[in-house]
């Protein structure tokens, strides 16, 4: 979900796992959400652009300026960083 500071709510998406990480990109256009086995991608205005399963506990994001690119970082047991473009591509370093 994401809102106002005021608390008015602008769009939400339901995942059927708790989020654990968000990112969002330096002009606001994109939103990164990092859930337990899933990453998710959403434009400013709530459309899910991608989502991909990449196990593990999804707890560290970092972007590229313009969002192209994305790093998910576990905290998991198998602590592995995974790198994602915009076709998702999964180049798993465990």
């Amino acid at each position: 979900m994401t809102s106002t500071l005021e608390g008015d709510i602008l769009w939400s998406h339901p995942v059927r796992e708790y989020l654990l990480s968000v990112a969002i990109s330096d002009d606001s256009s994109y939103i990164v959400a990092g859930a337990f086995d899933n990453v998710y991608k959403f434009s400013r205005d709530g459309m899910k652009l991608w989502s991909a399963g990449v196990g593990g506990n999804n707890d560290y994001i970092a972007l590229t300026p313009a969002a192209d690119f994305t790093v998910i970082g576990s905290s998991s047991y198998l602590s592995c960083q995974t790198l994602l473009n915009r076709v998702i591509l999964d180049c798993r370093l465990c």
